[in-house]
């Protein structure tokens, strides 16, 4: 069990994650499906948890948290630049243990991508994608995005879009503009089908 002084930074789609920071550091909490609720984002909290790992993703699982009145710092500025294509890099295979040390480093800061918006159709529903290279044209599926290594996004309001909530995405507009984007990014997990999904945290035009 360890204690730690940290700030509420996001919470991911299915409420069970909750990430942290202090300084320039991140860390996954997981907890049941009530955590997120304990939580403010931009909150300071003293925070309790047991060292675990999931899929080779080092974090925390929640045991304890308190408030703090204290504002604890958190910084993006100086971070590592990457390539989109570049997450392609970090994967494991079960029982290898060359292949997962580099893939767990992975995830104890926040990376900046810059790159442009795109996205696949899945089901008739958009999800947000992005990639090195400016595209045009959005992909009919999955496997062509993961074929261009594209990031996956896994922010709530960047999956399942439709017409009429796609005006709630916060980056959806640069689909069409092709402008090229800064995008600070917690890694989340290499997917099950094999590619990289992160959490967008911020971001703004170059």
């Amino acid at each position: 069990i360890v204690k730690v002084e940290v700030k509420c930074l996001a919470k991911d789609i299915n409420n069970t994650n909750v990430y942290f920071g202090n300084g320039n550091k991140i860390v996954n909490v997981h907890g049941n499906d009530k955590v997120t609720n304990k939580f403010v984002v931009g909150n300071s909290y003293l925070l309790y948890g047991a060292l675990n790992v999931h899929n080779f993703r080092p974090g925390l699982e929640y045991v304890y948290s308190s408030s703090l009145d204290k504002d604890i710092e958190f910084f993006i500025d100086n971070l590592e630049v990457k390539k989109a294509s570049e997450f392609y890099n970090y994967t494991y295979e079960t029982d290898k243990y060359d292949s997962y040390p580099n893939y767990s480093k992975l995830f104890e800061t926040p990376y900046v991508i810059e790159g442009y918006v795109n996205s696949y159709i899945k089901d008739g529903k958009e999800y947000i994608v992005l990639e090195d290279k400016y595209n045009e044209n959005y992909y009919s599926t999955y496997q062509n995005a993961r074929s261009a290594k594209s990031v996956f996004f896994v922010n709530e309001n960047y999956i399942k879009l439709t017409a009429s909530n796609s005006k709630y995405c916060p980056i959806y507009e640069h689909l069409e503009k092709g402008t090229k984007l800064k995008v600070v990014v917690f890694p989340y997990l290499w997917n099950s089908q094999k590619y990289p999904q992160v959490y967008c945290y911020y971001f703004e035009e170059l």
